[in-house]
């Protein structure tokens, strides 16, 4: 790119060649086959909120689990609620906010089939996710 912007205009020029690296004046090709791009674009300049949202942090355990899994998110200020989905990403169960003040749920996996489960933490401070697995 072009180290001086005028008018706030970035000038942009690149070769495009069947060969990267051989010069502008490679005389075994042909003119059409060797060229140079040019391109003028104004650029639109993005900024980043400096203040990110902390996920919530959260254990399951055991995992593999058989018929109980726990999950774990400590004390919370704010209500908290979790979802589980199967590998396909069909809820089957949900915990209601109401009851995240303890801190964690035990979850009894005796319905559920055997596989793979996506533990998702939600709260005012953002959405965690996890996984885990069911065995018998």
């Amino acid at each position: 790119m072009h180290q001086r912007v005028k008018d706030g205009i970035v000038m942009m020029a690149y070769q495009a060649d069947r060969t990267p690296g051989v010069s502008i004046q490679n005389q075994n090709q042909d003119v059409e086959e060797n060229f140079v791009q040019f391109h003028a674009f104004r650029p639109a300049f993005v900024s980043v909120d400096e203040q990110v949202a902390q996920t919530p942090e959260f254990k399951i355990a055991p995992n593999p689990a058989t018929d109980l899994v726990t999950i774990s998110f400590g004390k919370q200020d704010q209500a908290v609620s979790v979802t589980i989905s199967d590998a396909l990403g069909q809820t089957v169960a949900e915990m209601p906010a109401e009851l995240s003040a303890e801190g964690s749920v035990i979850l009894s996996t005796s319905s559920f089939a055997t596989g793979t489960y996506f533990c998702t933490i939600r709260s005012a401070n953002g959405t965690a996710s996890k996984m885990f697995s069911i065995v018998r």
